[in-house]
């Protein structure tokens, strides 16, 4: 299946522009780190069934689009910016006239739902089969009443109404067809699902359940603006166990607990801070410890575990994640760790650059249950919570 997306972005908004202050269209609007239009051409360009992607602005818009965006951004599937019409048809129809012969399917997205993924587009190609079309939707919540004159002639059932979104995907040679069938009578017609309905082809709907809100208003614009900047926050969990044997110091969150056994392991086998280490790498998905610091290597023979977190922690800031709270649990029969809570917390805390507040540590024994109980091992659990910058 070969896709060629238009972005119809002709739309000029001007109650929007005037209350706002803005001197451009919304969909030229700050929007994180660029605008909301460059935020969907974004999405789109990383899209692997997406072959080329054709703009359709206002005329003296297409440099500040190329200029802007395309360029700045190194949009290498923009292949047209077209000039757009009067309606949202005409402007359809524009950037339809200019799509590769060798497209099967074309792809129209609103120039204001900034929260299009690339998975979505993805689940459309996959379940349109043979049908003409298929579009993004959500079935109808509210109560629905119809009013005249201020006054409600009756309530609307909500069965079997979908509320109509984008993306929308169809068959190329069906759209051109609806658009030269229908001619005029479109300006009745509000999305390209319901120019080819009238022709009798077949949509199918998928059901979105993500956030596909459209910018129509500045209250929907400050709405959207505050759900981007939320922090991704990701949770990952750490498990670790270590044999109990004489001649080895027993070393738990980096502090050296005074007993007459220790962890049996390659590096100083510090069983809480390797639970630690996993949990990090199990938040940014980046495996395990054993994957990046393997026993079979000698340079980590008898190596300080703080020395793993310190290269995790790394690794995770690279990805643009900060550590915000470590809760971890240490299980042992003996020696009672009561006393040393306060100092493994301390030692702990400063290992990952955190405040004492960011992390708990709790002791557990196992009642003289299994290998922990029976005095034969150690073992840790830690549940980390990492946030995006």
């Amino acid at each position: 299946m070969k896709i060629s997306a238009i972005v119809p972005a002709a739309g000029i908004g001007k109650r929007m522009v005037a209350q706002k202050g803005e001197a451009r269209p919304k969909q030229f609007w700050p929007f994180g780190s660029s605008t909301i239009l460059e935020t969907i051409l974004l999405e789109l360009e990383r899209c692997s069934s997406i072959r080329e992607i054709i703009i359709v602005c206002r005329r003296h818009d297409r440099s500040f689009c190329f200029d802007t965006m395309v360029k700045k951004a190194g949009l290498k599937k923009v292949k047209r910016i077209v000039a757009g019409g009067k309606r949202r048809t005409d402007s359809v129809k524009n950037g339809l006239a200019y799509v590769a012969r060798s497209s099967s399917h074309v792809l129209i997205q609103d120039a204001v739902r900034p929260f299009i993924t690339h998975a979505l587009i993805s689940h459309l190609v996959k379940k349109i089969g043979t049908s003409d079309g298929i579009i993004v939707a959500k079935p109808v919540v509210p109560t629905i009443k119809e009013v005249k004159n201020g006054r409600i002639i009756r309530t609307i059932s909500r069965d079997g109404l979908w509320e109509a979104e984008t993306p929308q995907l169809f068959k190329k040679k069906i759209l051109i067809k609806a658009f030269e069938q229908v001619k005029k009578e479109s300006a009745t017609f509000t999305d390209e699902a319901s120019l080819v309905e009238a022709i009798g082809g077949t949509v199918k709907v998928f059901k979105n359940s993500n956030i596909d809100l459209k910018i129509t208003t500045v209250t929907d614009y400050n709405l959207a603006k505050r759900i981007k900047e939320l922090p991704m926050v990701k949770v990952g969990m750490g498990y670790d166990i270590h044999r109990l044997v004489e001649g080895r110091a027993l070393m738990i969150g980096g502090i050296k607990i005074p007993f007459h056994k220790g962890c049996l392991g390659h590096s100083d086998g510090d069983p809480l801070l390797h639970a630690i280490a996993d949990g990090l790498l199990g938040a940014a998905s980046l495996g395990d410890i054993g994957e990046h610091f393997p026993d079979t290597q000698s340079k980590y023979k008898n190596r300080a575990s703080r020395y793993f977190v310190s290269k995790v922690m790394d690794m995770i800031h690279k990805k643009s994640f900060v550590l915000s709270h470590v809760d971890a649990t240490v299980i042992i029969e003996r020696p009672n760790l009561r006393k040393f809570k306060d100092a493994i917390t301390k030692s702990v805390a400063n290992i990952l650059c955190l405040d004492t507040t960011q992390v708990n540590i709790k002791a557990k024994t196992k009642e003289g249950l299994e290998s922990e109980g029976a005095g034969y091992s150690v073992s840790a659990q830690a549940v980390v919570t990492i946030v995006q910058k």
